[in-house]
């Protein structure tokens, strides 16, 4: 018996999918257009705001460290130099905004770099905006790199395809691929 019924249940449902098939479509179905406009406004949206997104974090990534500017300066002050090293298991300055992680140092020279990498809209391109005080411009995209060459080499064989200036003085964005 309960097997007549399971045989009876998919007949209704054969029956059922039949007169879909065969019936009128006079009904309107919004769903293509769905398909069609969701993702043409969210395309849009993220062409028209997303570079206005990437410089306000950038900006306030800018802002945010100046207060981490001048504790190395302090430092650079009270030690001669600025410190030879900023790497540690616990990272206390943050850039606090979406899209940028962690500020990163580097001593350079007579100076320092600061820096940080932000989302980009250009895909594939890598996005490093940069503060030294002294406008001394070097970053290589490759560690091996600054084992390898010499002071003069790195200037000479400057590894981003492009470099901008930041609205903020001493400050540079480069981008790599």
């Amino acid at each position: 018996m309960a097997q007549h019924s399971l045989v009876s249940g998919n007949q209704n449902a054969t029956d059922h999918l039949k007169h879909l098939k065969y019936a009128e479509t006079g009904n309107f179905t919004p769903a293509p257009l769905h398909l069609l406009i969701i993702p043409t406004i969210v395309i849009l949206c993220q062409l028209t705001l997303i570079d206005r997104a990437i410089e306000y974090s950038g900006s306030y990534a800018i802002k945010k460290s100046q207060a981490l500017i001048h504790d190395i300066g302090a430092y650079r002050k009270a030690n001669g130099r600025p410190p030879t090293s900023w790497h540690a298991i616990r990272t206390d300055c943050q850039p606090g905004i979406v899209g940028i992680q962690m500020f990163y140092y580097e001593p350079n020279g007579n100076a320092y770099n600061l820096f940080f990498e932000q989302l980009l809209s250009r895909f594939g391109t890598r996005d490093v905006v940069m503060h030294n005080k002294l406008d001394e411009r070097f970053f290589t995209s490759h560690d091996s790199d600054l084992l390898l060459w010499t002071k003069k080499q790195p200037y000479a064989r400057r590894t981003c395809y492009a470099l901008h200036h930041a609205s903020t003085p001493h400050w540079k964005i480069f981008w790599f691929d």
